[in-house]
């Protein structure tokens, strides 16, 4: 067993930690220690905001980590009829702004036939 000091540290292996993965941190989602203090004391997560908090009346009150499956169901379902009455409402004013534009093409068209009849 060989014992480090100053006078022999120059011959034991140097043994550095390489990091080879991507990083995983955010940026700008430091928290200053008091500030992680005060959320321990308060029985908070430490995560930061990665997590999200429900408390209260705040947002819809509905906490998707206590819903079972069904009720993950239904509110699927729900978002998706949601989603196609604004998809069909966004078409049918495509489509009155189409005719429109036709209807207005075709009245420059009758105009300039008038005016080469002329």
């Amino acid at each position: 067993m060989r014992i480090k000091n100053f006078l022999n540290y120059n011959t034991f292996e140097k043994v550095y930690e390489k990091n080879d993965k991507p990083s995983q941190t955010v940026p700008d989602q430091t928290m200053s220690i008091r500030e992680l203090l005060k959320r321990y004391a308060s029985g908070l997560p430490l995560g930061g905001s990665k997590e999200p908090i429900y408390e209260g009346e705040d947002g819809d009150g509905i906490d998707p980590r206590r819903l079972d499956l069904a009720e993950r169901q239904e509110l699927e379902i729900a978002a998706r009829q949601e989603l196609a009455e604004i998809e069909e409402r966004l078409k049918s004013k495509k489509v009155e702004k189409s005719k429109a534009k036709l209807s207005e093409e075709q009245i420059q068209d009758i105009e300039s036939q008038d005016v080469e009849n002329i």
